[in-house]
């Protein structure tokens, strides 16, 4: 409450839709620089990309812890996003098989009943 009075109520209300992101997959495509919708091809590149400029190897001095925490981080976005993809990739195929058995099934009973 404190907070909308504070910063107002569009304030507020991101904060709480951040905060029920039960897979986080939005906090995974702000630290992947995406927008929703993004295909595995480009989560992939990004995540390459992101890897390259932050690997902590290539990072010197004070910089290294900071390039090994946003290396964890991109690493676990990265992670956290492929697999939400790849339950969803399951689930629609999945699916798709269903309504193709449901369809299926149907027609062979119609068969039996016109012999």
């Amino acid at each position: 409450w404190k907070h909308m009075q504070e910063h107002g109520f569009m304030s507020a209300w991101n904060r709480l839709v951040d905060s029920l992101d039960p897979f986080g997959e939005k906090n995974a495509l702000k630290v992947l620089g995406l927008e929703a919708g993004a295909t595995q091809d480009q989560i992939k590149s990004r995540y390459r990309e992101l890897s390259k400029q932050w690997h902590p190897d290539k990072a010197k001095g004070e910089d290294k812890e900071l390039a090994q925490e946003k290396f964890l981080e991109i690493q676990a976005a990265y992670e956290n996003l492929s697999n939400i993809k790849n339950r969803r990739k399951k689930a629609n195929s999945k699916t798709v098989k269903e309504e193709e058995n449901s369809d299926a099934m149907p027609q062979q009973k119609e068969q039996t009943v016109e012999l």
